[in-house]
């Protein structure tokens, strides 16, 4: 392969402005941010990052459908809530019993949406957004407060635990299901779940169990969801009934920033998962400027926006441009 080529099939990378920011801000926070370049401090931010990324992965997948999840920070809640009370000395559960009935409550909403909008033909947006109220009614009334302790041993493992002395365990939660995505992708369901995206009619027609699709996605989302609440308590070590509702907004922003369609059809988790690395670094570059709490959030927001619109104006240059290559599975149309 010669030098152009290469160039030319990075310039084709559907990621490549996010990863651009992504390595621009990196860049800027090692140099800018005192400390920011340490392993400890690298190895903090991942933690803090990964609930955010789990859920970047999971509404990817949705949206890549057409659709639109909504309640991915309240199940976030209810299912740390669940666990943290589980494990309390009322019930006495251990970790692991209580970490599967939060599992079987965050695929629950899960399935709930799934069925309300792939079978009733429900707009994604109103039924999400019912499902989070349901959700985070849920979490406070298991817990109206904030209290409770985890897993000490989960805490452990998730900040300072590494796999084969090299990798950090709470990385698994983004390689695993990153994976999983892929593998995806890549089969007759991953051909289809673009296929409803691009033109749900025009995949029912040509065979496609479009509903299923829609809850499979769904239920996948739910499922990051429980991972992200996991990954909350190796962190937190407590409960929290309000403790993933600000994650809803960032994990779509995430997402589109990464170059996942809302329109559907177009984008994958990679990108997603980018997306969430952009955003997390922003908080960073923001807390190191020393600005005041006001400032913060103004100059968070425009450059969120700024990343969001770039994102959206190379999705339409490379729209307008003609295709010299035939599109990879998972990208054509059905």
């Amino acid at each position: 392969m010669s030098f152009m080529n290469l160039l030319d099939r990075i310039r084709r990378l559907p990621q490549l402005p996010v990863l651009v920011l992504f390595i621009v801000f990196l860049i800027w926070n090692a140099v800018m941010v005192k400390g920011f370049a340490s392993p400890a401090s690298l190895r903090e931010f991942l933690n803090l990052m990964v609930p955010l990324g789990c859920l970047t992965i999971g509404v990817s997948m949705v949206l890549v459908t057409g659709g639109m999840d909504m309640s991915v920070g309240a199940n976030v809640c209810l299912v740390n809530v669940i666990i943290i009370t589980l494990m309390g000395r009322k019930y006495g559960f251990t970790f692991a019993q209580a970490t599967c009935v939060g599992l079987l409550a965050a695929l629950g909403v899960g399935l709930l949406n799934g069925i309300v909008i792939g079978y009733l033909r429900v707009n994604a947006l109103l039924a999400t957004f019912a499902t989070q109220s349901v959700a985070q009614g849920c979490a406070l009334w298991v817990m109206p407060l904030p209290g409770g302790r985890g897993s000490r041993a989960l805490i452990s493992w998730f900040k300072t635990g590494n796999l084969f002395g090299v990798l950090p365990n709470c990385a698994l939660f983004l390689i695993i299901p990153l994976t999983v995505w892929y593998l995806l992708k890549w089969t007759p369901f991953g051909v289809w779940l673009y296929a409803v995206g691009r033109d749900e009619q025009k995949a029912f027609l040509s065979g496609g169990r479009t509903r299923l699709i829609k809850l499979c996605a769904y239920v996948f989302s739910a499922l990051m969801a429980w991972a992200a609440s996991v990954a909350f308590l190796g962190n937190i070590g407590s409960g929290d009934p309000n403790v993933g509702m600000s994650l809803t907004l960032s994990a779509i922003a995430s997402t589109v920033i990464g170059g996942v369609s809302l329109s559907g059809g177009e984008g994958d988790a990679l990108g997603a998962l980018l997306g969430a690395f952009f955003f997390s670094l922003i908080t960073y570059t923001v807390f190191g400027a020393n600005l005041s709490a006001f400032h913060q959030d103004l100059a968070t927001g425009l450059i969120i926006l700024m990343g969001v619109v770039g994102m959206t104006l190379f999705r339409t240059f490379r729209k307008s441009r003609p295709k010299s290559r035939e599109a990879a599975p998972g990208e054509s149309h059905a």
